[in-house]
Formats: structure tokens, sequence, C-alpha cells
């Protein structure tokens, strides 16, 4: 094959392999959180316009940036939401994994091609390693979830930028100039868009180091200046590492929404990642994926007791790693390459313990070893091109398999609920998904069945809603219910269940003279709970549905009272993101009951906002303003009426 085909052929075989296997994938439907995080969409309404897009920018709330990057090729499949169909937004997440892919590949064949015993074989041993990693079936679940498109864009610049430093790395003595243009491109440029699609793009910065400590400055001979060195990867890291430390006591705020806490988050870590290693090396068709609801957090070492096994392997693993960084350092890299890639998402942010997208980018290169071991086999050329294609062609069974389960959302969610009896929300999905086809008492079932396994409230709430549903409710169902709010403790999981039930109850006939009554009373168990004391975040909620309850049973001035505690959980702007479209939500909902009332929460909020906020914008108060002058026109003229 002649050596100026060879990159084309092997990206073009690595699109053809993985093309296929995802194809089945693309009928699939929108699963999990994919609607919270696109119905903002709607805004766009079909019609582009710079104030549109603004709004739409404006309301991001994923992460602290708002992740415009992410939002913004959003718009390329849903201008017109609700759409029709999930397979553009499907198609699109394919076409970025394909192009990782190639990026990988390419990246690759770069570095094979910095050791001399390699580079002979440096097209084939990429493409090894590239489509194990490609081909993988514990990777469908990020290629196939819409929403993390924002996992896969950061991966896109993280590559894009160890490209670009790597080729200023290698030019740096021909032409400093444009070399150290690419590299400032590769490091710092990169680092902003990765960051911008989603948080834990800045780990680019480590990545880099990495990448330039363990493999560059052994294999160029034109080692990097101290000066160039610190100014470039140094100092951005420690600026990084002092940003962490300063917004520390922000990102750990919500943990009070957990059912575990920060101590116990890091010891459960260190199981989930060797659960993430598993499923990498020992492939499944069929893992949790969304589902991750059932993993038990560690309450100690010794609670359960893999915790300190997991701990110490982990340990152990890493030492070794880098005692053994000089001798290998391909494999080293490989894997403070994966641990790097966890550093945010895994370790002390109150993120859900589990979810098998936080390995996208960090076992990019976790089959490189795999490589490693076939170089071995050279010498006998029917090993060293029989073995890896088997391997490939293993994986791309497994992932056939499993996009063919993703083409389907019931298929999807019953058979996950099946496997693993232990996550809760598969069971309740795959009821609303039956009972959205009119199978109700397969729901039911599906709900009875959940709440045999599982001590959680959702499901509780949602078997009472399905009785409403198809008029089976009795009474007794209702105080049963009341009975398990007094002794289960609320989670995060349950509030939206509960949001609904609260106003179904004061709404539908099926509830008959019980609704109000009843209402009434889970609104007072849901105070009694743990969670009521313990989060604000789940007092600000209870404040919102209170408000909004009272505002239905014409209780127009206990729902102000009710709107107006919210803001008093509130300790700045900044540190709740969310408050600001609260605010104005809650004063659109209580003028369309009682509209002097609506006015009088709008400017109780700004003045509150400009006494006690540091951080109080001219937008957030000129936003108010807007709302508080078009009710006023809505109210009728006294003196024109006489």
């Amino acid at each position: 094959m002649h050596t100026n085909l060879k990159p084309a052929i092997y990206s073009l075989l690595l699109i053809i392999i993985v093309g296929i296997i995802y194809l089945p994938g693309l009928s699939g439907g929108f699963i999990f959180d994919d609607f919270n995080n696109l119905h903002l969409l709607s805004i766009m309404d079909g019609q582009f316009s710079l104030d549109r897009l603004q709004e739409y920018l404006a309301g991001q709330k994923s992460g602290p940036v708002g992740r415009p990057i992410s939002s913004l090729t959003f718009l390329l499949d849903g201008m017109d939401w609700p759409v029709a169909s999930v397979r553009s937004f499907k198609i699109t997440n394919l076409i970025i994994h394909l192009i990782n892919t190639v990026l990988l590949f390419v990246l690759m064949v770069k570095l094979f091609g910095l050791y001399e015993e390699k580079a002979k074989y440096k097209y084939w041993l990429a493409f090894i390693a590239c489509a194990m990693w490609a081909a993988h079936p514990f990777f469908v679940s990020t290629t196939m979830y819409v929403v993390q498109r924002m996992a896969m864009l950061p991966a896109t610049f993280t590559l894009i930028g160890m490209l670009l430093y790597l080729q200023g790395r290698l030019t740096l003595h021909k032409k400093p100039i444009i070399s150290i243009t690419l590299m400032v491109l590769g490091v710092w440029g990169c680092t902003l868009f990765a960051t911008l699609s989603k948080e834990n793009g800045v780990l680019l910065l480590l990545l880099i180091w990495l990448f330039e400590y363990l493999i560059l400055r052994n294999q160029i001979s034109k080692t990097l200046s101290k000066r160039i060195y610190y100014i470039l990867i140094v100092l951005p890291s420690i600026l990084l590492f002092l940003a962490l430390i300063y917004k520390f006591p922000q990102h750990t705020s919500y943990y009070d929404v957990r059912s575990f806490d920060l101590y116990e988050r890091l010891l459960t870590q260190s199981r989930v990642l060797f659960k993430y290693l598993y499923y990498i090396w020992v492939p499944d068709y069929l893992t949790e994926g969304v589902f991750n609801d059932g993993v038990v957090a560690s309450k100690s070492l010794f609670q359960p007791i893999t915790t300190l096994f997991s701990v110490l392997g982990i340990g152990l693993i890493i030492s070794l790693a880098w005692i053994y960084r000089k001798k290998q350092p391909l494999i080293s890299f490989t894997i403070l390459f994966f641990f790097i890639g966890h550093l945010l998402e895994s370790t002390y942010l109150p993120l859900e313990l589990y979810y098998e997208h936080r390995n996208y980018l960090p076992a990019m290169f976790m089959f490189v070893p795999i490589s490693l071991i076939v170089l071995n086999l050279k010498n006998s050329l029917k090993l060293f091109y029989t073995i890896p294609v088997l391997l490939i062609l293993f994986l791309m069974f497994f992932t056939f398999l499993r996009t063919n389960i993703w083409s389907n959302n019931f298929n999807l969610h019953y058979e996950t609920a099946m496997k693993f009896p232990e996550s809760a929300r598969a069971t309740n999905t795959t009821a609303s998904l039956l009972a959205w086809e009119g199978e109700y008492d397969k729901a039911l079932e599906m709900l009875e069945y959940g709440i045999q396994n599982h001590n959680k409230l959702q499901l509780r709430i949602n078997r009472i809603s399905l009785l409403c549903e198809i008029n089976k409710l009795n009474q007794s169902d209702l105080e049963k219910l009341y009975s398990d709010m007094k002794k289960i403790n609320f989670v995060k999981d349950d509030l939206t269940a509960f949001r609904d039930l609260l106003n179904n109850l004061v709404k539908k006939d099926c509830y008959k003279e019980y609704g109000k009554q009843y209402a009434e009373k889970y609104m007072s168990a849901f105070v009694k709970n743990k969670l009521f004391r313990l989060s604000s975040i789940a007092r600000k909620f209870y404040y919102y549905q209170s408000a909004t309850v009272n505002a239905q049973l014409s209780k127009y001035e206990e729902s102000l009272d009710s709107f107006k505690k919210i803001i008093t959980e509130v300790k700045s702007l900044n540190s709740d993101p969310v408050f600001e479209s609260t605010a104005l939500q809650a004063i659109d909902y209580l003028k369309y009951y009682d509209t002097e009332k609506g006015i009088e929460l709008g400017t109780y909020y700004k003045n509150y906002c400009q006494a006690n906020f540091k951080d109080c914008t001219i937008n957030f108060l000129n936003q108010i303003d807007k709302k508080i002058n078009n009710a006023r026109k809505n109210i009728p003229n006294n003196s024109s009426q006489e």
C-alpha cells in the first residue's frame, strides 16, 4: 500500500465500520434529560434572529458557563423544536464521533511515529487502538444519547489541541514563531473551546502537560524552553488549580440534595472507576447506561469492603504508572491520561455517582497497550493481523447488538430494567412508556415490581398518578402514600413526580373531594422530611410548589408569601444560576391569577435583590421592570370606568 494513501484508507475504513455498527441506533428516541436540556430550542421557533439566539443562550443553565458551543450545535437539528424525529440529532452525534475517531487515529499515528521501533507499523498500531475505542459498546450510551454531545465536543477540542501542540513541538526548531502560535492555539485556544463545550474541557491543560512530560520531552530532540513551558502550560495549570480551590465551597454546596456526602462520594468513586475499567476491558452489550441510580454509595472504607480494595488498587495502579514512566512511557501515559480525565467528574463534585459518558475522553488511549502487545507479534504476520481483527470484530458485534437495543426506546428501558432491577429509574421510565402506549395494567405491574425492589417515593407517587389516570384510585391509596412520605426520605429524583402530583391533586377530577385535602397533607409531610431540613434547594422547591398550589386554590396572599420566601434561600445570584429564571416565572405565574399580587412580587424581588445581593445585575432588574410594566398595562383604569 502506498504510504501516502495509508492515512486516508485507514480513516475511511474506520468511518465505514463505525458508521455501520451505529446505523441501527439512529432510529432511537430522546431519553432521560434530553427534553430538559433541549426545550429552550423552542425559543427559535424555526426562525433565526440575534435576539432569539441571545435569549436561547442566556437561558442555558447546564453548568456555570452554559456550555454555549454545545448549545449552538443543537440548533443544527432543532430550530423548529419540538421536532417530529430525533434522527437528525443522533446523526449529528454520530458525525462528531466519526470526526473524533479520525482525529484520534491521526494523533495516534503521530504518537507511534515518535518511536523508531514502532514507526514502521504506526498506521496499523494506530488503527488497532483507535478502532477498539471507536467501536466499543461502552460508548454507545454517549454517542446515541443526544445531550451527551456535551461530552463529545470537549473530546473533539482536546484532540485538536493535542494535535496542534504536537505539530508545534515537532517544527519548533525550524519555524519557531509559527510553532509557538500553533502551541498557543492548541493549549489556550482549544482549552477555551473545550471548556465552553463542557466544563471538564479545562483538563486539556493537564493532559497536554502529561503529553509533554511523559512523551514529547523524551522523543523530540528539540527541548522546550523552560520559559515557554511555564508560561504556556504550568502557569495556566496553577491558575486552574487556584480557581478550583476558590470555587470549592460553591461546587460542593449541592450535596444537600444528594443521598451521599462528599466523603462518601470520594470513596464510592474508587469502586465506580474500577467498574468503568471492567466494562472497558470486559465488554457487554447492555450496561447501565443512564440508569445509574442503582449504585450504592460507600459509607466507609469497609462498607462495603470492596471500597478498601478499590482505593488501594487505584493507588497501586497510579504509583506503578509513575514508577515505570521511563521504561513504559506509553502505558504510563494511557493510565495517567485515564485518571486525569476523571479528575473533575469522578472526584469532589456533587454529581451522580456513575455515568458512562464520563469515560468517552479518558478512555481514548486505553487500547494502546493492545497495540504494543500486537507489535511483539510482528515476526508472525498471521497473528500480527488476525488477532487485532478478531478483537475489533468482537467489539463491533457487541456494539451492533447494543445500538439495536438503543434503536427502540421501550426495548432499551425494559431490558435495562430487567437486567438491572436495582435501578428504580429504569423501572419507572419503562412504566411511563407503557402508560403512554395505553398499556395501563402492564405499567401498574411494572410500578408494583419497582416498589417491591425499591424504597423510593417516586415509584409510589407515580403509582398514585397512574391509578388516577385509569380511574381506580381510592382514598386508601392516598392515605398509604401519606404514610410512606412520613417514613421514607425524599431524594432529588422524587421532586418532579411530587410536583406533578401536587398540581394534579387540585386539577384532576379523579381525585374527587380528596385532592385539595391531600395536597395540603403531602406538603406538610414534605416540610417534616429530612430533605427539607437539610437542603435549601428542597426548601425553594417547596415554596414554589406551595405558591402554585395556593394560587390554584385562589389563596393569593398565601401564594405571594410562599413566592417571597424563595429569594430568602438565595445567597447570591451567582450561587444560584437558576434563580433568575425561577423568579421571572414566579412573577408571570402569580400575575396570571392576580395581577396586583404579581406586581407586588416583582417589586419585592427587585428591592430584595438590590438590598442583599452584590451581584444583582441590571439585566435581571430590567427584566423584572419589564414584567411589572406589562402587568400594569393590564390593570383596568378605574377613573375611566367611573
